[in-house]
């Protein structure tokens, strides 16, 4: 009897104990799961902090680059189109007549050391278009001469008839002549003497030559014709002289056909003619076109202009044609050198 009692009580004890281990394993686990959802919880909200300080330093960074962003947004329209954009400039009432231009915002390369700039010239209260052309060449890289028609067959041909007869890269008409297509002033083509007289006339104010593969454009009264001058057109009347408006001129406000030759202070060669399928331009408001800082017109010699007015230019890449009226005793060329 007495060994079952001791049994039992050591059975009951076992239990307990078993029990209390068991419970002490429950209340382990939970208290181990509590820590680990805490835990958890703490992770939980570290990344998160990570998470938002990250893009807080992104949207700082990108608040900072946002103006940068503004301006490359701003250029990449005009360099992804690869088109140059136009400006606008309104001019001063003339007589009562209100005219704008438009024109590139700045001076198109059609290859080395040659650029074109074309204008539009609006007359808002008379609704008349004129086009002006111009070409630009850096002497450095063109031999420029002054050519005669006789040369190539006849008293007078048209200056896209000379460029593909001599190949010349661009062309544009020259000297007054008579009705024989004789020249009316001092006229040396290629190093040969056309005719030997320096007219006196206002109107044949200027000179146009090369020396030493330099061009110069002068009064008349300067140049000499004895000096060694490889080609010489004398013709004008010079508009504008050391970036100033020459004086004296008359019917500046007359409209007509216009060609000229200018020079800007870096020494490059311009010329420009009137698109002849539109209007024409006054002497007056040419000069303030020209002596524009876009153009740079710094010495400017107005060539034969009405019918005469003609250019051509013929590059591998680009070919324009002002067509004249009447075919021309003589032309400026450029030549592109080897």
């Amino acid at each position: 009897m007495q060994n079952q009692r001791n049994t039992l009580f050591k059975h009951l004890q076992l239990s307990v104990s078993n029990e209390q281990l068991a419970l002490k394993c429950l209340i382990q686990n939970f208290a181990f799961l509590s820590r680990m959802k805490v835990l958890q919880k703490k992770l939980h909200l570290k990344s998160l902090l990570i998470y938002f300080k990250k893009k807080n330093q992104f949207f700082s960074i990108l608040l900072l680059l946002l103006p940068l962003f503004i301006v490359i947004l701003q250029k990449t329209p005009a360099q992804s189109s690869g088109k140059t954009q136009n400006e606008k400039i309104f001019l001063p009432i003339v007589k009562g007549q209100k005219y704008s231009i438009e024109l590139l915002s700045e001076w198109k390369s059609i290859e080395q050391g040659m650029d074109l700039q074309k204008i539009n010239l609006f007359n808002q209260t008379e609704e008349i278009e004129t086009q002006l052309k111009l070409y630009k060449f850096d002497p450095a890289l063109f031999d420029i001469r002054v050519l005669c028609s006789k040369n190539y067959g006849k008293k007078r041909i048209d200056v896209k008839t000379i460029a593909k007869l001599s190949g010349t890269v661009a062309i544009i008409n020259s000297s007054y002549f008579d009705a024989q297509g004789s020249p009316l002033a001092y006229l040396r083509c290629n190093g040969k003497i056309v005719n030997s007289k320096v007219a006196s006339h206002s109107l044949y104010s200027g000179v146009f030559f090369m020396r030493h593969g330099r061009p110069y454009i002068v009064h008349a009264r300067r140049f000499n014709p004895k000096m060694d001058a490889s080609d010489v057109a004398q013709v004008g009347p010079r508009l504008i002289s050391k970036g100033k408006n020459t004086i004296g001129l008359k019917n500046i406000n007359a409209v007509h056909h216009r060609s000229g030759i200018a020079l800007d202070k870096k020494g490059n060669v311009i010329i420009y003619a009137t698109n002849s399928q539109f209007g024409g331009i006054s002497w007056n408001i040419l000069r303030y076109i020209l002596k524009l800082k876009k153009i740079g017109g710094f010495e400017v010699l107005n060539l034969d202009g009405g019918g005469s007015t003609q250019m051509y230019i013929s590059t591998k890449n680009h070919e324009d044609y002002v067509r004249g009226l009447s075919p021309v005793p003589s032309a400026i060329a450029f030549f592109r050198k080897e």
